[in-house]
């Protein structure tokens, strides 16, 4: 059986750039699975991708789910995988949702020893990178991408992580992505009007109160913090504190790696301006989502084409736009 599966390796890519000797130690972990027609093997953005599969026979569908329907959807025919972009690219989380068209036999590799032919071997790991390059030029499927990874970062921030998924999918598509460099004043304590939600997503931020020009119950706010919500819900929209950047470097790998040295990336949401009722109670009901207050969920809303309120003033007046034209990226 080793015989056959070092043949069907050594003349599919990126296996075909191993060494002959690689490819054979590579073949000792390989399974062999025959999937009958109709199987779903992955869910898009629910799924975790367990190794690469190399389609030796049959047809399999790759395609997103996109308010009940599929969109981009291909096919996979032998010789062809699927898996690898998922792993390296997506935390291990299926990008796409995976459906077996025809009847289909599978070469599979293991999770662990994919990831350890990557650290190996750069011409396999560019492969996997150079893929996923070209198919983010595609203004459609990089929109697609980062609404995915955008769910995947809000799943691990509180108060996101509450929301039923449906929920966080439609909250995920509405981010976008600012850049601050060090030593920016993201707002001043009673002066600034905040109108998004931040959520710091690389990076550090100086939060502080201001008291005769002193700076008192200072704090760091990191990854997977949020500001703004008390600023929003309690204090008409005015800053309760000072926000400064810090410089902390950034490195990330989608598509290459790329390294910051003085820059805080912030994820923001963009709030419609609330009207609180005689008893205080949020009643706007464009801030109302399955009868629950604002405080629970927050609304959708066209986000600001602005990418800095320091240099770029008109960030508080929100240019409509179609979310998914813009491209959330791991820069």
């Amino acid at each position: 059986m080793n015989g056959s599966i070092k043949k069907l390796l050594a003349g599919s890519e990126p296996f075909s750039s191993l060494p002959k000797e690689e490819i054979q130690r590579l073949a000792g972990h390989v399974s062999r699975k025959r999937i009958e027609a109709g199987t779903l093997l992955a869910h898009q953005n629910k799924s975790g991708v367990d190794g690469v599969y190399l389609i030796e026979s049959g047809l399999i569908e790759l395609y997103y789910e996109q308010n009940g329907g599929k969109i981009l959807s291909g096919y996979l025919k032998p010789g062809e995988l699927f898996g690898g972009i998922s792993i390296l690219m997506n935390g291990g989380i299926a990008l796409r949702t995976v459906r077996v068209e025809k009847t289909a036999a599978c070469m599979r590799i293991p999770k662990s020893e994919f990831l350890n032919l990557c650290t190996r071997f750069h011409t396999f790991n560019e492969y996997f990178v150079d893929t996923f390059s070209k198919r983010m030029l595609d203004e459609s499927y990089a929109a697609i991408v980062s609404a995915s990874q955008a769910f995947l970062f809000l799943s691990g921030v509180v108060p996101f992580s509450f929301l039923p998924e449906e929920e966080l999918e439609r909250v995920a598509a509405e981010l976008a992505i600012v850049h601050y460099p060090k030593d920016t004043l993201m707002a001043v304590q009673g002066q600034t009007r905040i109108e998004y939600l931040y959520i710091i997503q690389r990076g550090a931020v100086e939060r502080y109160y201001e008291e005769d020009e002193k700076k008192s119950l200072r704090g760091i706010i990191g990854e997977g913090d949020v500001y703004g919500g008390i600023a929003l819900l309690l204090n008409d929209g005015i800053s309760v504190r000072t926000l400064s950047t810090q410089e902390i470097p950034i490195s990330t790998s989608c598509p290459g790696s790329v390294f910051w040295t003085s820059a805080v990336a912030i994820t923001y949401f963009p709030i419609i301006s609330p009207t609180p009722s005689a008893n205080g109670c949020w009643t706007n009901p464009m801030l109302r989502l399955s009868s629950e207050p604002l405080s629970h969920k927050w609304t959708r809303h066209p986000f600001s084409t602005s990418r800095c309120p320091r240099c770029t003033p008109t960030i508080s007046s929100p240019a409509p736009q179609n979310p998914r034209s813009r491209a959330l990226l791991w820069k």
